[in-house]
């Protein structure tokens, strides 16, 4: 592995959701037509095609890498709340430079938030999230499979009918929930971006410190993927849907150098499961928050760990 030239970039994160339950994210019903079922899924409006959005993704991740957090901490949240859509909402965002959750997923200025540096708790600074979760697409193997199967009840999805009992008179209430099929795969791409400075302040980072930050961020956002696995993506999983697995996974960076040299993406670590990818990357980053300079950067260097 060569030392570090340059940290500063783009690093790209790439591979495939696979369904191991069938999965719920809603669409919204504007209508009640017949035929229709009572929770619809997403779909791309072109082409018709079921997708996880990066929203969905992006917010179930930052989620689950609070509540962690708040387990460790209970004055994560403290008595704080956030105006969220016309409700006080436990929501953390406290802009400060050490919070990894803020940093990758940002942080808006005014809000009360918990921030222990100001009396007013307020957040005093906007912190651009450093992390985009982009809309996921069907597999090229997956987009077959669905369009192939006879069986399904809609186009690429299933239906599920269940049923809420009075418990005193057990009269029934069906309701049709459509998903998409168990063993379906999506691809994924996020994007962490490093730009090597402080954005509140404009300091920049010394090449140990941009290592260790970077790698924290890294860390933390594989351990959201892990507390993923663990648990469940969009609706109904208390009754078993959306249970997800990563697979496939890409780890790759472009320096800010290799933008104006032309240079494309440089592959720094891949593997076919996600326990074997963290491995892998461990290497190549200092994840554990230790100082080390030979992290990735620079213009090429040992890619071992990749295919």
């Amino acid at each position: 592995m060569m030392a570090v030239q340059s940290s500063a970039g783009k690093y790209r994160i790439s591979g495939v959701i696979e369904l191991k339950t069938a999965l719920h994210i809603g669409g919204g019903n504007d209508t009640s037509e017949i035929g229709s079922v009572d929770k619809s899924v997403v779909r791309d409006p072109v082409t018709r095609e079921p997708y996880i959005p990066g929203s969905s993704l992006k917010g179930k991740l930052r989620t689950l890498l609070e509540l962690y957090h708040y387990a460790l901490d209970s004055s994560f949240f403290d008595d704080s709340r956030i105006r969220v859509g016309g409700n006080d909402t436990r929501h953390h965002e406290c802009g400060e430079p050490a919070c990894v959750v803020c940093r990758l997923f940002g942080a808006t200025s005014g809000k009360n938030g918990r921030n222990p540096s100001n009396p007013s708790g307020e957040v005093k600074w906007n912190r651009p999230a450093r992390l985009i979760v982009r809309d996921t697409e069907l597999t090229d193997e997956s987009r077959q499979l669905l369009r192939d199967a006879d069986e399904l009840d809609f186009f690429m999805t299933e239906v599920k009918f269940e049923n809420s009992l009075d418990r005193i008179t057990s009269a029934a209430n069906p309701r049709q929930i459509e998903r998409v099929p168990k063993g379906t795969k999506f691809r994924f791409e996020m994007i962490y971006t490093f730009w090597g400075f402080n954005p509140a302040f404009g300091e920049r980072f010394s090449a140990v410190d941009a290592g260790r930050e970077i790698g924290e961020d890294l860390r933390h956002l594989l351990l959201s993927f892990e507390l993923l696995e663990g648990d469940y993506l969009g609706g109904n999983g208390s009754r078993g849907y959306g249970k997800v697995a990563f697979g496939g996974l890409k780890l790759e960076m472009r320096t800010f150098e290799a933008y104006r040299d032309g240079r494309e993406w440089t592959c720094v670590a891949e593997a076919a499961t996600l326990g074997e990818f963290v491995r892998n990357i461990r290497g190549q980053f200092s994840l554990d928050g230790g100082e080390r300079e030979e992290a990735v950067g620079g213009t090429g260097g040992d890619t071992a760990a990749c295919g």
